[in-house]
C-alpha cells in the first residue's frame, strides 16, 4: 500500500513586471491554495554557473546549498511559504512537488537544486519532485492494467559518433527477461532511423498492439544559447539525423504510449523560448503522461546508477516520482560527483502521482517462458570509433529499467545476476549471484519488421480508402478495392480539372492510392470512425475517404463516408467529424452479375461528379475562403441526386456554416432548417438552428433585461435537448456540445435577469463541458473545453461586478483561473485575444498595473495572429469592432485612471458604482455578442437581419 501524502502543485506564472512572478500553489488532495510572488535576485551569471555545475561536475557543496537557499527563499514567500511549512510538518502524510512553469525564462533553471537552510536539505532528496508544463494538455490518464504490455527499446549510434555499445542488447534483455510474468514483451530497434522508428509505431497500432513504452538510447544535446534541445538518429545512410522534439513527438502523438524515456544527454533541457519547444513542452502536449531525461550531461557511471536504481524502485512498485526520488538518494552517496548529480535526471508528467502500472498485492509465480518470435536481424551501419561513454551494462540496466516500469514484480537480484551482467561483476558480487541467481532459459526480444510509410504534403490532402466489405469475404474485398480506385480516378480527374479553370491558390495532394491508404474497418460504426481518424493522422490527410461494400444475394449497398480533420479549420474546429458521402444500391449480386457490377459503377461514378464540387468548396472552406466555398457548395447541393438526401444534408449543413461565416444568420437558419428537412434526425443540423435563433436573439437584445425574449432563449434551450435523442456521428459529441450551448443560453438568462438559479445553471453546464475534457483527453473537445472557461469566467467576473462600489474578490479570483484555462487552452487567436483583454481587466482590479499591460500586450499579439488568418470577412470585421471597443473604451481608459500613480491594493476602492455599472454592462455585452463563440455549425456573432 501507497503512504498517504500532500502533493503541493507549485505555478510559477508569466513575469508580470518589475521582476515580479505571480505564484499560486495547491494541494492537491485537499485542494487548500495560496498565492504570493516571486522576485529573483540570482544573477544571470549565477544561474549560468549552476548549469555548468551540472555539467562539468566542480561545485562545492556551500556553492551548491547557498544557490539552493536563495532559489527557495525567492520561491516560497508570504502565504505559500507557510502552505509549505504546514505541509511538510504533517506527521502523517509525507510531502510531494509538482513544479509547473509557465515563463519559459524559468525553465533552464535547475530548479531540483532547492535547498530549505532552516531544514538544511534539498526538497528533492527529502520528497519526490517532478515537473510538468502549464501548458499541457490537463486529461488525466489511467495507469496501464496487469496484461500483455510493450516496450520498444530503440538504440542509434551513427557514424562520427560515440558508439553506444547497444549491439548485443537482444540477447541480454532476453537474459534478464527470463523470471517477468506472462504478457511483457519487448521489442528491440536498433539503428534507429525516422522511418523505421515511424513504421515499427505505425504497425504496432495497426495490429492492435501499441506500445506502452517507448525507451530510447541515443546522443542528444543541447543549445547552451537558448536551451533548445534534440536527439540524434540515423539516416538511411547511418549518418547523424538531428531530430528535433516536434518532429520526434509528431511520431507519438495518439499511439497510447504511456512513458517515454530518453536516456541521452540533455534531453530533458528546457528551451529559453517557446519557439522551439523542448521534448517536454512537445511530448506532454501530444498527450505522453511521462517523460524521463536528463537535463545535464551524464557520465556513463551516473547514467548506469540513475538506471539501475530508477529500476529498483519501481520494480518494488513505487511511482515514476517516487522512484526518482530513490535514484537522487542514491546519487547522493554513489555518484562521483554527489553535490549535482542527483539534479540531473528530471521527470515531467501529467499527472500526480506519476504511475505508470497498479502495483499488485503480492507476487506472483514466475510464469512459464513467453512464446514469441526470434528477432530479425538487424543490418549493421558503419559507425566511427567505439567510445567509454556507455558501459554494456547500461544497456541491460535501461532493459531493466523499463521491464521493471512495466511488471513491479522484477527484483534487483534479477538485474544483477543474469549471465551477462554477473559476467562483469566483482568476484565477491559475483559469488553472491551464484548462490541467489537460478537459472532460466531466456526469453527472445521480437524485432519489427519495417515498410516505408508515405504521407501527404499537399495545402488540401485528400485520401480515399479501399472500401472494406461487410462481411469480410476476400472477393468483395477486391470488388471494393476496385470500386475505391475507380472513384479515386474520377476524383482526382475532376478535381484537377476544377483546379485549373479556377486558379485556385492552394494545391490539392491525392498522391496516395486506395491500395496505399488500405481498408478502414470496424465492428461498429464508431470503431471505424475511430480507424478512419487514426489513418488520417498517419497519412497526414486533411480529407479521408472510406466505406463499406455490402454484398448479398439479392442486393449491393456501397456506403461512403468522409472523415474532415480539425488540422485546417482555424475558426470553424467544431465542423471536423465524420459524415456520409454517397448511398448507392442496386439489385443482384455485384460478384456474380455483370449487369449489377456494371449498374453499380456507373451510380457510383455519377455521384462523383457532386462530391468533386462538394470536396473542391471544402477545400477553400478550410481555407477561410468562404465566398469561393458557398459558390461550390451550391454548386454540389445541385449536382448530387435529388433522391440523396442524408448527402444533400451534409452539404446543407456545410451552406450553413459557410453562410454563418459570412455574416448572414437568416441565410445559415435556412440551410440548416433544409438540412433537418431532408434528414430529421441530423443532431448536427438541429444544434446549428437552434443556435441561430440564439444567437439571433442575443445580438438583438444583448442578454439586457428587459430587453431580451426569454422565449426564445427557452426555444433554443429545447432544440439542444432534443439534439441528444438525435443521431450523430461519434466524433460530434452532441453531449458535450449540448452542455456548452445550454451554458451559455442560461448565461444570457442570468444576464437579463430572469433568475438568479440561471448563474448556476449556466456554471453546471459549463463545468460538465470542462470535465468531458478532463475525463478523456480528447483533442476535439479542448476548444469547447476553451470556450466553456472563457464563460465561466464571464460569469464569475458578472457576479465580481454585481454590487455597485464593491467588488467581489472571491468571484474575481474565479474569474481570473477561469480566463487564464481558456487562454491555456484557446487555440483560435481571435478568442484568446479577447480573454487576453479579461485578463488585463482583471488585473486592473488587484491592482497589478505592470501585469494588466502584459496581458494587454499579450492580446494585442493574438488580434494580429487572428488578423492574418482572415481580415475580410464580416465575422472578421465585426470580431474586430468589438475587440476595439473593450479595449479601447473599458480597458485602456482604466489603465490611465487607474494606474497613473502609484496606488495598491489598497486603492481598489476608487472603483465607483458607476465605474463598476459601466464595467458589468461592458462585460455582458462582449461575452454574450463579442467573443467569437464557436458554434457546432459555425456560426459567429455578427450583425445582421431581422430573425427568419
Amino acid at each position: 500500500m501507497q503512504s498517504q501524502r500532500n502533493s503541493l502543485e507549485i505555478y510559477i506564472d508569466r513575469l508580470a513586471g518589475d521582476g515580479v512572478y505571480p505564484v499560486t500553489v495547491r494541494v492537491l488532495e485537499t485542494n487548500q491554495s495560496a498565492r504570493s510572488s516571486m522576485v529573483l535576485t540570482l544573477s544571470s551569471v549565477e544561474l549560468a554557473d549552476a548549469q555548468r555545475w551540472l555539467a562539468e561536475g566542480d561545485a562545492d557543496m556551500p556553492a551548491v546549498q547557498d544557490f539552493g537557499a536563495r532559489l527557495f527563499d525567492a520561491l516560497f514567500v508570504g502565504p505559500v511559504r507557510l502552505l509549505y511549512d504546514q505541509l511538510v510538518g504533517d506527521p502523517d502524510r509525507s510531502p510531494a512537488f509538482w513544479l509547473l512553469v509557465g515563463d519559459p525564462g524559468l525553465a533552464q533553471i535547475p530548479w531540483e537544486l532547492l535547498y530549505d537552510s532552516r531544514r538544511q536539505s534539498f526538497l528533492a532528496l527529502v520528497a519526490p519532485f517532478v515537473r510538468g508544463l502549464a501548458i499541457e494538455n490537463p486529461a488525466r490518464s489511467q495507469p496501464v492494467d496487469a496484461g500483455p504490455l510493450r516496450v520498444l527499446v530503440a538504440s542509434a549510434f551513427p557514424a562520427g559518433l560515440e558508439n553506444l555499445e547497444a549491439n548485443d542488447e537482444a540477447q541480454r534483455i532476453a537474459s534478464a527477461l527470463r523470471q517477468t510474468p506472462d504478457g511483457v514483451q519487448i521489442t528491440e530497434l536498433a539503428h534507429a532511423t525516422l522511418s523505421r522508428l515511424q513504421n515499427a509505431l505505425r504497425e504496432a497500432e495497426l495490429g492492435n498492439t501499441p506500445y506502452h513504452v517507448l525507451h530510447l538510447i541515443a546522443h542528444g544535446y543541447a543549445d547552451s544559447a537558448t536551451g533548445a534541445s534534440a536527439v540524434i538518429l540515423e539516416d538511411e545512410h547511418g549518418e547523424a539525423d538531428v531530430v528535433q522534439p516536434a518532429t520526434f513527438a509528431a511520431l507519438l502523438s495518439g499511439l497510447g504510449i504511456q512513458l517515454v524515456f530518453l536516456n541521452a544527454c540533455s534531453s530533458a533541457s528546457m528551451p529559453a523560448s517557446n519557439l522551439a519547444p523542448g521534448f517536454a513542452q512537445a511530448l506532454l502536449g501530444v498527450g505522453i503522461p511521462i517523460l524521463v531525461g536528463m537535463q545535464a550531461p551524464v557520465s556513463a557511471s551516473d547514467a548506469m546508477l540513475f538506471t539501475a536504481e530508477l529500476y529498483g524502485s519501481l520494480a518494488d512498485g513505487r511511482s515514476v516520482d517516487g522512484a526518482l526520488l530513490d535514484v537522487r538518494r542514491v546519487a547522493q552517496q554513489r555518484s562521483a560527483d554527489g553535490r549535482t548529480a542527483p539534479a540531473i535526471p528530471v521527470c515531467y508528467t501529467r499527472n500526480m502521482p506519476a504511475r505508470l502500472v497498479d502495483a499488485p498485492a503480492s507476487k506472483p509465480a514466475a510464469p512459464a517462458p513467453v512464446p514469441v518470435q526470434p528477432a530479425a536481424p538487424s543490418t549493421p551501419t558503419t559507425t566511427g570509433k567505439r567510445g567509454l561513454r556507455r558501459l554494456w551494462g547500461l544497456a541491460a540496466a535501461t532493459v531493466a529499467l523499463v521491464v521493471g516500469i512495466i511488471s513491479g514484480y522484477v527484483s534487483m537480484r534479477d538485474f544483477f545476476c543474469v549471465p551477462p551482467v554477473r559476467g562483469g561483476l566483482p568476484t565477491i558480487l559475483g559469488g553472491v549471484c551464484d548462490a541467489i541467481a537460478p537459472q532460466e532459459e531466456p526469453v527472445v526480444v521480437v524485432a519489427p519488421t519495417a515498410t516505408p510509410q508515405p504521407r501527404l504534403t499537399g495545402d488540401f490532402k485528400i485520401a480515399v480508402a479501399e472500401f472494406a466489405p461487410v462481411d469480410g469475404a476476400s472477393d468483395a474485398g477486391a470488388k471494393g478495392s476496385e470500386l475505391a480506385q475507380q472513384l479515386y480516378d474520377q476524383l482526382r480527374d475532376d478535381l484537377d480539372a476544377m483546379a485549373s479553370a479556377a486558379s485556385v491558390p492552394f494545391s490539392i495532394d491525392m498522391g496516395l492510392a486506395p491500395q496505399e491508404v488500405g481498408r478502414i474497418e470496424g465492428n461498429s460504426y464508431q470503431a471505424q470512425v475511430d480507424n478512419a481518424v487514426r489513418r488520417a493522422r498517419e497519412i497526414n490527410a486533411d480529407l479521408l475517404i472510406f466505406g463499406n461494400l455490402d454484398v448479398s444475394p439479392d442486393k449491393t449497398v456501397l456506403d461512403a463516408y468522409f472523415y474532415q480533420a480539425p488540422t485546417q479549420l482555424h475558426t470553424a474546429e467544431e465542423m471536423a467529424g465524420a459524415y456520409p458521402l454517397a448511398h448507392v444500391e442496386s439489385p443482384g449480386n455485384v460478384l456474380d452479375n455483370m449487369v449489377t457490377s456494371s449498374e453499380l459503377r456507373s451510380k457510383l461514378l455519377a455521384s462523383a461528379d457532386g462530391m468533386g464540387r462538394f470536396l473542391f468548396g471544402l477545400g477553400f472552406f478550410n481555407r477561410q475562403q468562404f465566398n469561393e466555398a458557398a459558390r461550390w457548395l451550391a454548386e454540389a447541393e445541385q449536382s448530387i441526386p435529388h433522391e440523396s438526401r442524408n448527402q444533400r444534408a451534409v452539404v446543407e449543413l456545410f451552406l450553413g456554416s459557410t453562410a454563418a461565416q459570412l455574416g448572414d444568420l437568416p441565410l445559415a437558419h435556412q440551410s440548416y432548417q433544409t438540412a433537418l428537412e431532408l434528414d430529421p434526425r441530423f443532431a448536427r443540423a438541429l444544434l446549428g438552428r437552434g443556435q441561430i435563433d440564439f444567437l439571433l436573439e442575443r445580438i438583438a437584445s444583448g442578454c439586457a433585461p428587459g430587453a431580451t425574449d426569454v422565449a426564445v432563449i427557452q426555444q433554443a434551450l429545447e432544440a439542444y435537448q432534443k439534439a441528444l435523442g438525435l443521431t450523430a456521428d461519434p466524433q460530434a459529441a452532441i453531449p458535450t456540445k449540448v452542455n456548452f450551448y445550454a451554458g451559455t443560453a442560461y448565461l444570457c438568462l442570468a444576464f437579463a435577469g430572469a433568475g438568479d438559479e440561471n448563474w448556476e445553471l449556466a456554471q453546471e453546464h459549463l463545468e460538465a463541458v470542462v470535465a468531458d475534457y478532463e475525463a478523456t483527453g480528447n483533442d476535439r473537445l479542448q476548444y469547447l473545453a476553451a470556450q466553456a472557461q472563457a464563460r465561466l469566467g464571464a460569469r464569475a467576473l458578472s457576479l465580481a461586478l454585481k454590487d455597485a462600489g464593491a467588488i467581489d474578490e472571491v468571484m474575481l479570483a474565479a474569474a481570473e483561473d477561469a480566463f487564464d484555462q481558456a487562454v491555456m487552452l484557446g487555440r483560435m487567436p481571435g478568442e484568446t485575444a479577447l480573454n487576453e483583454l479579461w485578463l488585463a481587466l482583471i488585473q486592473v482590479f488587484q491592482g497589478r498595473c505592470q501585469a494588466a499591460q502584459t496581458h494587454l500586450q499579450a492580446a494585442e499579439e493574438a488580434f494580429a495572429q487572428r488578423t492574418a488568418l482572415d481580415s475580410a470577412s464580416a465575422a472578421y470585421a465585426d470580431f474586430a469592432a468589438q475587440y476595439r471597443r473593450l479595449r479601447d473604451e473599458r480597458i485602456q481608459p482604466l489603465l490611465a485612471n487607474k494606474c497613473a500613480s502609484s496606488r495598491g491594493p489598497g486603492d481598489l476602492v476608487a472603483f465607483g458604482g458607476e465605474d463598476l455599472r459601466r464595467l458589468s454592462m461592458a462585460q455582458r455585452w462582449i461575452i454574450m455578442a463579442g467573443n467569437p463563440a464557436t458554434t457546432d455549425l459555425g456560426a459567429r456573432i455578427v450583425r445582421s437581419g431581422n430573425r427568419p
